[in-house]
């Protein structure tokens, strides 16, 4: 069955762009939903809808986890992730699950009058939650070359457990920092302004009504408060790019699965991945705030294996070494990677690296 796969963007001149695919008048609904019993509506990136440069909005809800390796203390990773452009279109909207380890013990957070939307079914295979092994080398590609935009995000820069996406973004804007203070939130909550009491005083606009929360809401409300400080014009930044597609043959499949393809790197061609260090533990040292809630230093070791994942939908396999499949990444994991009904091929290689800011992606 022929499908029309987006490749990259390529800067032309105004008379050449095509704004009505770029930037339509519609807005583009999430096209790729889980199967089973998950609410998530998008477990295949797109990257058709982030122009070059152009800021994402992300919310997470969380696991809570620990180990031999974490101290036996409680530490987060992504449980529900959503990412959205600045249109508001969802990007990404996953259940993230990990692989069971007779080591770890994890739980779902709990706090008094909220909920948080994840349940231990929904963080299963059957039930639509895509490898954490997939999901995290995702974000790291949808978070290079832009912007990404968080609330309150002290636990989203440590969630990740195979690599460290952040590195790659031009900057890390919090909504928390570059709102504190204003007079329009009431006293009490101008020093640390949560999103709720964000969101009712400054768009009057209700989020986690009742105490539900949700990514892909909480990730919209961010993105609109973010542009109120840091304008971003997508009209004019859509007539400088043109998107490059092509028709391949793909095969059926019985549900929606996430491809990881050469759009992993939107201006790049082809390669491998590699990362050299050694071993470490995931712990972040510090954060600091710049300007207008710019994080402007991010200091941590990120541990993570390699994984080779194959495209099914391409005819030649876009390969690359991404995550680890065991969340304790200095044990040297050996153990294929379950193939998801024949569509992804991987085995784990090496034991746990060290991440840094050499530890990027090479292009492919």
């Amino acid at each position: 069955m022929p499908t029309r796969i987006f490749k990259n963007w390529v800067a032309v001149s105004e008379n050449d762009s095509n704004p009505a695919e770029s930037n339509p008048p519609q807005l583009r609904l999430p096209n790729a939903p889980a199967f089973g019993k998950s609410v998530a509506t998008q477990v295949n990136p797109r990257f058709e809808l982030l122009l070059p440069g152009e800021p994402i909005a992300i919310d997470i809800e969380f696991q809570d986890f620990k180990n031999k390796d974490t101290g036996f203390r409680w530490r987060h990773r992504l449980a529900w992730f959503a990412a959205l452009n600045t249109r508001g279109e969802t990007v990404l909207d996953v259940f993230v699950q990990y692989p069971p380890d007779e080591d770890t013990e994890f739980q779902l957070p709990r706090a008094k009058g909220k909920t948080f939307g994840v349940t231990r079914q929904l963080l299963t295979l059957k039930n639509g939650a895509v490898k954490a092994a997939v999901v995290e080398p995702m974000c790291e590609a949808l978070f290079r070359g832009r912007p990404v935009v968080l609330h309150g995000g002290q636990h989203d820069l440590t969630a990740f457990q195979y690599c460290n996406p952040y590195q790659g973004a031009t900057a890390v804007f919090d909504t928390q920092r570059q709102w504190a203070g204003d007079s329009q939130i009431p006293e009490e909550s101008r020093a640390k302004p949560g999103l709720a009491i964000l969101a009712q005083s400054v768009l009057g606009r209700v989020v986690q009504a009742n105490g539900a929360h949700s990514p892909v809401e909480d990730a919209h409300a961010t993105m609109v408060l973010h542009l109120m400080k840091g304008p971003y014009d997508r009209e004019a930044e859509a007539k400088k790019w043109k998107g490059v597609w092509e028709t391949q043959q793909t095969q059926q499949v019985p549900y929606p699965l996430p491809t990881i393809n050469q759009n992993f790197n939107q201006h790049s061609t082809r390669g491998n991945h590699t990362v050299s260090g050694s071993r470490g533990g995931h712990q972040v040292i510090n954060t600091s705030s710049g300007q207008n809630g710019q994080i402007v230093s991010f200091n941590g070791n990120i541990t993570h294996n390699h994984v080779e994942v194959k495209n099914f939908y391409s005819t030649v396999a876009a390969r690359g070494h991404q995550a680890a499949t065991r969340a304790r990444a200095g044990r040297g994991a050996s153990r294929g990677v379950s193939q998801g009904r024949g569509a992804f091929q991987g085995a784990v290689r090496g034991g746990g690296l060290q991440g840094g800011a050499s530890d990027k992606l090479n292009q492919w």
